[in-house]
């Protein structure tokens, strides 16, 4: 229902729910809107669609009647009235309910280049395409990549890069993050049109690396990060890293604390078996003695 904005005396913006990323349809006339579409002129050619990023702001106002709220959307002059129902999916969430938990996504079709600092290392992949035309005219478009200047194969590649795009995090953090030590690995993409993107893991505690873009911290399961460096290893052509993960040093711990437990056991063991043989020995020198009692009675 559409209500004319003179017909309400006013409108109380109670709630502003910004949604990060929205996807919207946006219809693109490609014709004048005097022309007249021509017969030969299909559906198609008169207009094309397509998918673009669009921020929402959604103002809730009064109650319209038992059911329904006042609307408003981002700076449109109209004002519609929605059910408290729908409304409910908006205002029953919270801020961080509506994150992207993506930590770091760039289509490998506009990638330009990728430059990885992993454990100190400085690394840099360079990605070049050619274009060629078969006899039907149609174009096949080719990519290569390079990891400092030498030729990288596309599989290994392009299986470390599906990791690191899909990365997914499980919580993101709301209170000020500062990392202990340096990062373990940091990515910055380049795409051809020369915007940049720089994402950068920590090790976080026992279960999560914190993965840091600009000013959005991420918690991402460890176990993943770890497939991450596994697969960039492969790329690098580097030996497995044998550092000490915090699950390793619990195990060793826990392995330490049984060994000087059993330590402990042999000890008291040891212990044991020579209060055994002082007894022994007691019980054999208190038969000498009654043996010579015996004797010097007889």
């Amino acid at each position: 229902m559409n209500v004319s904005l003179q017909n309400i005396d006013k409108v109380s913006a109670l709630l502003t729910v910004k949604l990060e990323k929205a996807d919207y349809q946006e219809k693109v006339e490609t014709s004048d809107d005097n022309a007249e579409t021509s017969d030969s002129e299909t559906p198609d050619s008169a207009e094309t669609t397509e998918m673009v990023d669009k921020q929402l702001t959604i103002l809730v106002g009064n109650e319209a009647d038992d059911s329904n709220r006042y609307v408003m959307v981002n700076d449109s002059n109209e004002v519609y009235t929605m059910s408290e129902e729908t409304l409910s999916a908006l205002t029953d969430k919270t801020e961080e309910d509506f994150w992207d938990m993506t930590v770091s996504y760039v289509s490998v079709n506009s990638l330009a280049s990728l430059k990885v600092n992993y454990q100190g290392t400085d690394y840099k992949v360079n990605a070049s395409r050619e274009t060629s035309t078969d006899e039907d005219g149609n174009d096949t478009e080719t990519v290569t990549y390079k990891l400092d200047g030498a030729d990288l194969d596309e599989t290994t590649f392009t299986t470390f890069y599906n990791k690191l795009i899909n990365m997914a995090a499980q919580k993101r953090l709301t209170e000020k993050y500062d990392p202990d030590g340096d990062a373990e690995l940091t990515v910055t993409f380049t795409e051809e049109d020369g915007d940049t993107l720089e994402v950068s893991y920590y090790s976080y505690d026992t279960n999560y690396y914190a993965a840091v873009v600009d000013n959005k911290v991420y918690l991402v399961n460890k176990m993943d990060v770890k497939e991450l460096f596994t697969a960039f290893e492969s790329v690098a052509g580097v030996e497995k890293d044998e550092t000490k993960t915090d699950s390793d040093e619990v195990e060793s711990d826990e392995k330490a604390s049984a060994d000087v437990e059993t330590d402990s056991e042999t000890e008291t063991s040891d212990n044991s078996d020579a209060v055994t043989d002082d007894d022994s020995k007691s019980a054999s020198a208190s038969d000498t003695t009654d043996t010579s009692e015996s004797d010097t009675e007889e």
